[in-house]
């Protein structure tokens, strides 16, 4: 079952609440905090370049970004972890994206207008990850001191949202992580995510944001309203991009597909496994496109739940690869302000409704 929290107040006061809340996870936390930083090079002697890297970002977002190196603190003090620990920990990918084996194969798409059954609007996440993972994920219900509440997926031991989430003005935000050399000194995605959902309540809205504001890098955002705006946030550190929707819907994997982004990602797949990104892209887009006008939530689940072989499987088990298993599926639903999440894999584990309120 997996875990709900409830945070309330500033950042620092949730982010002591969520270390008090998952008490019982705390062995599993520092177990996996180790685990990252070993893979990452970042346990014991780092070296100079990173460790300079390391310092430049602690400064850059202790002067861009309070509110996650707030929470960060709360968090750190809550789980009795030296606060720069922690923050290696948080940002390993900063120094893992260069050298590291993939894991992440999360799949997301959109739909909203002409495309779904009565004009409905649809945003859905399979969130792929290390199965070891799974007893982490949590489900956070948020009240910040100022913005607007939200609901989010996230894991255990980590600030800000880091998966997505949606909020009561109905906006809804999902991320995948896309492997690229284009990584620095910027905004994570976990803490952009956290403020696109206390500030905004419209795609418009978050975009004029996210043009605006330096990027770390190394993925992507699915963005959706209860407008019925939807559009993908494709967020490198040298350059961003803007996918709108074709025909009322958007697709996104873990590549980068807009001008001035598509040649800064890496496919460092094995040779069995390599073009996996393309080939979930090409299936949500046949699928999508061959349901177009009937798009609904029980069609939003059957596909989440698609197998088709090494590439292009949608619910990624472990005997595909035994590093990334898909560990949930969420489905938003922005105008209702509720999201349907499934822990574990959506092709065999039930859905449960949670509501904003």
């Amino acid at each position: 079952m997996t875990m709900l929290l409830f945070l309330k107040g500033t950042h620092y006061e949730m982010g002591l609440q969520h270390a008090q809340q998952v008490q019982p996870l705390h062995p599993l936390i520092l177990e996996a905090m180790e685990k990252r930083l070993k893979k990452a090079g970042l346990l014991q002697d780092p070296g100079a370049q990173a460790e300079a890297l390391m310092g430049e970002l602690r400064r850059f977002l202790e002067d861009n970004d309070r509110p996650g190196v707030e929470m960060l603190m709360g968090l750190a003090e809550g789980l009795g972890v030296e606060q720069g620990k922690l923050f290696r920990y948080v940002f390993a990918s900063l120094v893992e994206d260069r050298g590291s084996p993939p894991g992440d194969r999360c799949s997301t798409w959109a739909a909203s207008g002409r495309a779904t059954r009565n004009g409905e609007v649809i945003l859905a996440k399979n969130r792929d990850y290390d199965p070891a993972h799974l007893p982490l994920q949590v489900l956070i219900r948020v009240e910040p001191k100022a913005g607007y509440r939200y609901l989010c997926v996230s894991s255990a031991g980590c600030p800000g949202v880091y998966s997505s989430g949606i909020n009561e003005a109905g906006l809804a935000v999902a991320d995948t992580r896309v492997r690229s050399p284009d990584m620095g000194i910027g905004l994570p995605r976990h803490s952009v995510m956290m403020q696109l959902l206390e500030r905004f309540a419209s795609v418009e809205e978050a975009l004029a944001w996210l043009k605006s504001i330096p990027h770390a890098g190394g993925g992507n955002l699915v963005l959706a309203d209860a407008r019925g705006g939807i559009a993908v946030f494709e967020a490198g550190h040298s350059a961003q991009g803007v996918v709108e929707p074709q025909r009322d819907f958007i697709v996104n994997t873990n590549h980068y597909v807009t001008e001035g982004l598509q040649d800064k990602w890496v496919d460092k797949n094995p040779p069995r496994l390599r073009g996996n990104s393309l080939a979930r892209r090409q299936l949500l887009q046949e699928e999508l496109q061959k349901a177009w006008g009937a798009i609904d939530v029980a069609f939003a689940r059957h596909l989440m739940a698609t197998h088709r072989g090494p590439l292009a499987s949608l619910c990624r088990h472990t005997d595909l690869e035994a590093e990334s298993a898909t560990i949930s599926c969420t489905i938003f639903l922005p105008q209702e302000r509720k999201m349907l999440f499934c822990g574990g894999y959506p092709c065999s584990q039930k859905y449960h409704v949670v509501m904003i309120d």
